[in-house]
């Protein structure tokens, strides 16, 4: 700042110095019905020559108003002269009056740099809401991903119940023709071999019931290729005791018994030919059981994977929405930001193409009566 006592220095008549507003000319004051009112003095205008140099001059806000009128009032004493023909008095105020137009110049500078020191940090924190954003948008659609996996997964395992259920269903049922012969001849050999032992074994031994004895054992001769003589022989022998029966009638009784004996080992013989496939079919049946409840177990899995994926698909949709609105939200900081230091930026500009090149074109030549604002 210019103390006051060096511009007095450099203009010690700077009292009698005419000052760089013209001076509104002096009105006589008028009567009127209230004593010593007087009209408010016209506001003075300002060379439009050296409009650039007062404006700078008194935006110097610290500046001591003393000093700020004293350096007013050289404006036009220091450079109405081509600056080889300026006393040293008048290159020491133009100095002055530089000194003071470029700490202007620095204020508004540092303005400037720190309004953008603010947006550079306001925009990191916008970079970091933005990339918050961006994780969470992320998130959700791997979130929607894994959804549809989730659902594909579920209807494939649905479609392998299906098939494993259809599986189950042909391997019983295989099964079920597949036994149908052996459950007959089992139960055919299990009937043969009971007329055997109890049966014939009663006529034999000529004990109980000789009439229902045989009438028992005729279901199980049909097929066993009898003569027909043993078969006509066979009712009188069975009704006989014991001890009444001759060679022929033991003959009879031998040769049923040699034949239903072979037919039993016949039955019993295609029983265990019949068990191997019998037991394969009953493993199928077992593996197709076994594959069903796997697959239905996958099944259940798969559906409570999908609703694991439904409710962070939901969490991840709040987080984005949460992150979007505190961006949106942010917005009005970062323009509010913005502008001021646009603003700021533009008065520096402004300032540097106008007042200060206002002062160096006056410093480098004395002004014309046509010198336009900031003009070379």
């Amino acid at each position: 700042t210019t103390p006051p006592h060096r511009l007095r220095a450099v203009f010690p008549c700077s009292t009698a110095l005419a000052p760089v507003h013209a001076m509104a000319p002096k009105k006589t004051m008028k009567r009127s019905g209230a004593k010593g009112v007087e009209p408010e003095a016209k506001k003075a205008k300002v060379d439009p020559r050296f409009a650039g140099i007062v404006e700078a001059l008194e935006q110097a806000a610290d500046l001591p108003e003393g000093c700020r009128k004293m350096l007013l009032t050289c404006v036009p004493h220091c450079f109405s002269s081509p600056p080889g023909e300026r006393h040293e008095s008048q290159a020491e105020a133009a100095r002055m009056i530089g000194e003071v137009v470029h700490s202007v110049e620095t204020v508004l500078r540092k303005a400037a740099d720190d309004e953008s020191a603010k947006v550079a940090e306001v925009e990191a924190a916008k970079s970091g809401l933005q990339a918050a954003v961006t994780e969470a948008e992320a998130a959700l659609s791997a979130a929607a991903e894994a959804i549809q996996t989730k659902t594909d997964a579920l209807d494939e395992a649905k479609k392998a119940v299906q098939s494993s259920q259809a599986a189950v269903h042909d391997a019983e049922e295989a099964q079920r023709t597949g036994d149908e012969g052996l459950l007959q001849t089992e139960k055919s050999k299990a009937a043969l071999e009971k007329g055997i032992d109890s049966d014939l074994g009663a006529i034999v031994e000529g004990s109980g019931e000789p009439e229902q004895h045989l009438q028992a054992l005729l279901p199980l001769l049909s097929g066993l290729g009898l003569d027909e003589s043993l078969l006509s022989a066979l009712p009188s022998t069975c009704k006989k005791t014991a001890a009444d029966r001759g060679s022929f009638d033991a003959m009879v009784l031998e040769q049923l018994g040699a034949r239903l004996k072979e037919h039993a080992a016949v039955l019993a013989k295609a029983v265990e030919e019949a068990k191997p496939a019998a037991k394969e079919r009953a493993s199928a049946v077992e593996a197709a059981e076994t594959e069903l409840c796997r697959v239905a177990e996958a099944q259940n899995r798969a559906a409570t994977e999908l609703e694991e994926a439904r409710v962070s698909h939901q969490a991840s949709a709040k987080s984005a929405a949460a992150a979007r609105e505190k961006l949106d939200a942010f917005a009005p900081e970062h323009a509010r930001a913005t502008k001021e230091r646009d603003d700021k930026a533009g008065a520096l500009k402004d300032f540097r193409l106008h007042n200060l090149a206002c002062f160096e074109q006056l410093l480098e030549q004395a002004p014309s009566s046509k010198v336009a604002d900031g003009g070379a």
